[in-house]
C-alpha cells in the first residue's frame, strides 16, 4: 500500500450510517484479530476437466491482490492469513484421485473450522456472466459463509465491484469493497476495531443499512505501487504453484518443472 493521503485540510465526513451499522455488527459478532483473505477458484465447474488439471493446464495465479492487501495491513498487529482456494483445490485434485471436486467447498469448510477467522475477505479475479448461478465460485463461497454465520464478510474484486447492489441485497456479505482495497479496508477496520473516526475518510465501501444500500463518505482515493510484497510470500506456498497450474502457455515455454512467480508494474487486469 502507498502512503496514506495527508489528513491536512480534510473535509469533515460524518459516516453516521457506517457508524450505526458497525455498532450493530459489534453487538452480533465477536471481532477478533484473525482475518482470512480468500481467493476463489479461477475457473467454472461446469467445464471442469480433471485430465487438464493433472496436466497443469489450469491457471494458478498467485493471489497478488490479496498480498497487496495483507501488506497494507501489516502494521495493525492483526493475524492475517491468505487462503488461495484455487491453489488448494487444484493441488487436492492432483494429489488425491478419490477427491470429488464437486465437493470443493469442503476445502473451505475445513479451513474455516481450523482457523476460525472473525473477519473474512473474499475476492475473485475472473469475470463471467451469470454470476448467481450455483456453479459460480465467488457466489458459492459467499453463500457458504452466510450459512455458517460466524464471520463478518467483505467481498472485493471486479465482480463484487460491479455487482455490489445484488450481493448486498441478497445478504451474501456485510461489505463490498470497490476497486483496489488497501485504503478502504484499512479505513473499515479502523471502524470495526475502534469505532472512532480514522485519519481520513474514503468512498467506495458499500453496505446495507435498514434495507437500503449505503456508501461511505470521503475521498475518492487511488492506490499507487511503491512498496514490495516480499514478506507476504510467507503466507502462500509460492514455490509450489508451478506444480498445480500455469500462468499461460508462455509460462511453460522453459519447461513445466520451472518455478514461476509474478510481479506488478501497474494496477489493473493481469
Amino acid at each position: 500500500m502507498s502512503r496514506k493521503p495527508s489528513a491536512s485540510l480534510e473535509p469533515q465526513f460524518s459516516n453516521i450510517h457506517l457508524t450505526e451499522y458497525v455498532t450493530r455488527l459489534r453487538e452480533e459478532y465477536i471481532i477478533g484479530e484473525k482475518i482470512a483473505l480468500i481467493q476463489s477458484p479461477q475457473f467454472l465447474f461446469d467445464s471442469f476437466n480433471v485430465d487438464i488439471v493433472k496436466a497443469r493446464g489450469y491457471y494458478a495465479y498467485p493471489p497478488t491482490g490479496l498480498q497487496c492487501l495483507a501488506e497494507s495491513l501489516s502494521d495493525k498487529g492483526l493475524d492475517i492469513d491468505i487462503f488461495d482456494l484455487n491453489y488448494v483445490l487444484l493441488k487436492r485434485v492432483i494429489d488425491d484421485d478419490t477427491f470429488n471436486y464437486y465437493n470443493w467447498l469442503e476445502l473451505l469448510e475445513e479451513y474455516l473450522d481450523r482457523e476460525t477467522p472473525s473477519i473474512v475477505g473474499v475476492t475473485s479475479i475472473n469475470v463471467y456472466k451469470d454470476i448467481f448461478e450455483p456453479d459460480y465460485p465467488l457466489t458459492s463461497i459467499l453463500q457458504c459463509l452466510k450459512q455458517r454465520g460466524e464471520s463478518i464478510v467483505l467481498a472485493g474484486g471486479p465482480i463484487a465491484t460491479s455487482e455490489y447492489y445484488n450481493y448486498l441485497m441478497a445478504d451474501l456479505c456485510h461489505f463490498v469493497i470497490e476497486s483496489e482495497g488497501e485504503y478502504r479496508v484499512n479505513f473499515l477496520l479502523d471502524y470495526l476495531f475502534e469505532l472512532e473516526s480514522p485519519q481520513f475518510s474514503v468512498q467506495g465501501i458499500y453496505f446495507k443499512s435498514n434495507g437500503e444500500i449505503k456508501q461511505t463518505e470521503g475521498r475518492q482515493v487511488s492506490v499507487e505501487l511503491e512498496r514490495n510484497l516480499i514478506d507476504t510470500y510467507s503466507l502462500i506456498p509460492i514455490e509450489d504453484y508451478h506444480n498445480v497450474g500455469s500462468l499461460s502457455p508462455y509460462s511453460r515455454m522453459s519447461g513445466q518443472e520451472r518455478p514461476y512467480s509474478v510481479f506488478l508494474l501497474n494496477r489493473g487486469c493481469r
